[in-house]
């Protein structure tokens, strides 16, 4: 107990706890039901979730190191895939052209700016029901400005289609131009 009061009551089988300063739990503590945060929650230590977490806003994993910020990992021991990586645009009216998911690779410049270096973008080209398209687009940072280098799409796959100078080299086992534009 800690706090200028602590008041439990118990109503509907429910016993609820009310304090106006605060709670301190040295030891374990345990919950069965359902916990209501409306404030900032922080764990010192490991938090362990068995079940889902669901977020309605941003969320940011920091660490001062270069291991894996985030690990996706799977324990199942089936062929199917797993672990998987799915990014689903939930969209009430979906489109022809709607950007269904962007990853930005990000650093700084040597003047501190933020800066996207390279994109994976992925987008819509054809909502139609049974007859849907997609587009992949990789674009890459040169001279300041982020240009498409690779797109494929259901029909088509484009190196350079910027027109950006730049040299298309194919390496084989033993040389190094076995395919080279200029």
């Amino acid at each position: 107990h800690h706090g200028d009061y602590l008041m439990p009551y118990i109503g509907a089988g429910i016993q609820r706890f009310n304090t106006a300063d605060g709670l301190t739990v040295n030891g374990n503590a345990e919950v069965t039901g359902t916990t209501a945060l409306t404030g900032n929650a922080t764990a010192a230590g490991t938090l362990d979730v068995t079940g889902s977490i669901t977020s309605s806003a941003n969320a940011t994993i920091t660490t001062a190191g270069n291991s894996a910020q985030l690990t996706l990992a799977s324990t199942d021991d089936d062929a199917n895939v797993g672990p998987l990586l799915a990014m689903f645009r939930n969209s009430s009216s979906p489109a022809d052209s709607d950007l269904t998911g962007k990853i930005e690779f990000n650093a700084e410049d040597s003047a501190g700016n933020a800066t996207t270096y390279t994109s994976i973008n992925s987008r819509i080209r054809d909502v139609t029901n049974g007859t849907e398209d997609g587009e992949l687009k990789i674009e890459v940072r040169k001279d300041g400005t982020n240009r498409e280098s690779l797109t494929l799409k259901e029909d088509e796959t484009v190196f350079n289609e910027a027109g950006v100078d730049t040299d298309f080299r194919v390496e084989s086992d033993g040389s190094t131009h076995a395919l080279f534009m200029q």
